[in-house]
């Protein structure tokens, strides 16, 4: 059975994420350590400098026309990182989620349109060794028939 295109789109984001390489020309390596649904905070003491996770959070559905849906995904991507790291370091980590999440805004033809949903939010550590986070938001827009998803 074929995922749903709410699956299929989870999938990409999460094969994209991992992407994240500087031998793939981006600056950062945060594709090295992508986790979906990761809340526990970062294994400072056991080496964990950095993670990027996501969640989808919702989806609002309204009637396009008759037997059609459009649904916007909402999802949350967090870049976990150690207190030691660098503002302008998270900051290239930023520039690099932006890069992947807009590389392909319509995802290989299973949306419409990608867009962030306002601005990220940073949130730096006072202490070396407590952690830092920036979370951005994004509404993947795509359409079904209605009653799928």
């Amino acid at each position: 059975m074929l995922d749903t295109i709410h699956q299929q789109l989870i999938t990409a984001i999460d094969t994209k994420l991992k992407t994240i390489l500087v031998a793939n020309g981006y600056r950062s390596n945060l594709g090295l350590n992508v986790e979906e649904w990761d809340l526990t905070p970062l294994d400072i003491a056991g080496g964990e400098t950095f993670r990027l996770t996501y969640r989808d959070d919702e989806e609002g559905r309204a009637d396009v026309t008759v037997g059609a849906q459009d649904i916007a995904l909402a999802l949350t991507i967090a870049i976990l990182t150690s207190g030691s790291t660098s503002l302008a370091d998270i900051r290239e980590m930023l520039a690099d989620l932006a890069t992947a999440m807009y590389a392909d805004p319509a995802w290989g033809g299973l949306a419409g349109d990608t867009n962030q949903d306002g601005a990220a939010k940073l949130a730096k550590g006072e202490v070396a060794d407590t952690a830092s986070a920036v979370e951005v938001k994004f509404k993947i827009e795509y359409t079904v028939a209605r009653g799928t998803s």
